[in-house]
């Protein structure tokens, strides 16, 4: 996500990696739908927002690919830090 200035239209396809515990996934930002792996997002020039279906909400920051997932829970909730690089 750091090299250039972010696309404005198309498809983004990202690989984001957790640096602590290794866990990885593929992402597609469909920016002309403003989805996120066919889920509605909010696109801005700064940021991404979506949410998945355990209610988890993911914000991605454009300038420097770092992901943080804010996790719903009975316990009060968690954070997960990633790094997303264009594959």
């Amino acid at each position: 996500m750091t090299s250039g200035a972010a696309a404005e239209s198309g498809l983004l396809h990202l690989r984001c990696v957790n640096a602590v515990g290794g866990a990885n996934w593929p992402i597609v930002i469909d920016l002309d739908h403003s989805q996120v792996d066919s889920r509605p997002a909010t696109v801005s020039q700064g940021w991404i927002k979506w949410e998945d279906d355990k209610g988890g909400i993911y914000e991605l920051e454009r300038a420097t690919g770092k992901l943080q997932l804010r996790g719903a829970s009975s316990t009060g909730g968690y954070f997960l830090h990633y790094e997303c690089h264009p594959e």
